[in-house]
């Protein structure tokens, strides 16, 4: 567990004292070295290793802010701001091979020192949830292999209601990340809640059996003091946003300010590497919360699909001009459909009639950079 006292402004982690005072920069640096090699391991991936490596900085960026996430949340109820734009919620899809639950281990090693392992998907039920999250502080926790289904019977009740949290007081509970082979989409009623990314690459079981040595290795070489640095640096940023937020009034006359934190800590990250004079890889920039609740992943990954569909299958498509309608058929089943249209923007006011999918056209091609047109044979 770990527990930031920001009266004092220190951490503890399972009852020590977190040192972030005496940190040898070239510890740091060297931290640094072995987490890009790590990643660079991820070129082993067949598929798109490159978006790969983006959506995993960023998920090393929010598991990075779990210990404050608590904090920010409350305060966002007492001052009027979304608790949206904290979430403690996410969903990280993609195949077996994908390299997720690894991931997850090495960030709580940069983190702890050591792997946090995983839970059984049977605790994500509203009463095993909420005591787990009273119970637990700080850590991103994981919940491993969750399905579908079990997802779909419990999400409702559980992520959208931590009202108790709040009256309680609770400043230090940890964030849910939650690996998934199968939780193609999410509602969106739920998705402004829960940070959902799914992953397009994979390793083969031969290539996943030779690496499997090396990225272990690589990953018990990367000690904490990276993760101390950045503890170190963000801290007195996060209580600066804290006071913001108690303090901003809201004007007419201006835009209306909104905390960022996924900016403010990518920001801090390539601050780091900039010090140590380490080369910045393209994976590592500066991200805000429109990466993680904009058109995120889910919504590139459909929009490929489409783009990749249109090239291919031209017969699933059905250009209606003067209706200003696209249509397209998904596939045989309804819900493949549904699926679609819960990832794609509102501006294309997508609608799902059986297993078609029906789009507004003129904003479906701004979307698409496609000018769909009807083949005539």
């Amino acid at each position: 567990m770990l527990f930031i006292d920001y009266e004092t402004g220190t951490f503890t982690f399972n009852g020590s004292k977190v040192n972030t005072d005496n940190i040898d920069l070239e510890s740091v640096c060297t931290d640094l070295h072995n987490l890009n090699n790590y990643f660079s391991g991820f070129d082993m991936f067949i598929g798109n290793y490159e978006q790969l490596k983006v959506i995993y900085f960023q998920l090393l960026n929010y598991m990075f802010l779990s210990p404050f996430i608590a904090r920010l949340r409350y305060q966002a109820s007492l001052t009027n701001f979304s608790l949206t734009l904290f979430p403690f919620y996410a969903v990280l899809n993609g195949p077996k091979s994908a390299g997720k639950s690894a991931f997850l281990d090495t960030v709580q090693s940069i983190m702890f020192g050591k792997k946090l392992g995983g839970i059984s998907p049977d605790v994500f039920t509203r009463t095993k949830m909420y005591g787990l999250l009273r119970e637990s502080a700080g850590v991103p926790l994981h919940i491993e292999d969750i399905t579908k289904n079990r997802f779909r019977d419990y999400c409702g009740e559980i992520v959208k209601y931590d009202s108790d949290l709040i009256s309680e007081k609770i400043l230090n509970h940890p964030t849910v990340i939650m690996t998934s082979n199968d939780i193609q989409t999410i509602k969106p009623e739920y998705s402004k809640r829960i940070y959902y990314s799914i992953v397009d690459a994979q390793l083969t079981n031969v290539v996943a059996a030779s690496q499997h040595k090396k990225m272990v290795e690589c990953r018990n070489k990367i000690g904490t003091s990276f993760y101390r640095e950045y503890l170190k640096r963000i801290y007195p940023q996060i209580v600066e946003m804290l006071n913001d937020m108690e303090n901003y009034v809201f004007d007419e006359s201006s835009s209306i300010w909104e905390p960022d934190i996924f900016n403010l800590s990518s920001k801090v990250i390539i601050g780091i590497y900039e010090d140590c004079k380490i080369q910045i890889p393209p994976y590592v920039t500066e991200v805000s919360y429109a990466d993680y609740f904009g058109h995120n992943s889910l919504t590139q990954s459909v929009k490929e699909k489409i783009i990749f569909e249109w090239a291919h299958n031209r017969k699933a498509f059905k250009v209606l001009r003067k209706q200003n309608r696209l249509e397209y058929v998904a596939g045989e089943k309804a819900y493949e459909a549904v699926n679609i249209c819960q990832a794609l923007p509102e501006e294309l006011i997508p609608k799902q009639s059986g297993a078609k999918v029906v789009l507004k056209l003129d904003s479906a091609e701004k979307f698409f950079g496609i000018h769909f047109k009807n083949r005539f044979f």
